[in-house]
């Protein structure tokens, strides 16, 4: 079972209660934020296309970041 609800994460920080099962994971953003939890049963293959997913709207938003920061340094309305 993939837990894709925020509230269900746990994670500030976690304690030794939070976590059911010792094969739980856990996908966290660069910036160290709890992003998905993955239940026991989930397998690694399973949790491949969520990590993709991931990875690429991570790498889209933070474009758009340097992007609109370049734009502001430039003084461009875009």
């Amino acid at each position: 079972m993939i837990i894709n609800d925020l509230s269900s994460l746990y994670w500030k920080p976690l304690r030794a209660g939070d976590v059911r099962w010792n094969f739980e994971k856990f996908l966290v953003d660069p910036e160290g934020r709890a992003v998905m939890r993955f239940t026991a049963p989930v397998e690694p293959v399973e949790m491949e296309p969520v990590i993709e997913e991931f990875i690429r709207t991570w790498t889209a938003k933070k474009q758009r970041e340097i992007y609109s920061d370049l734009l502001s340094e430039l003084n461009i309305n875009y």
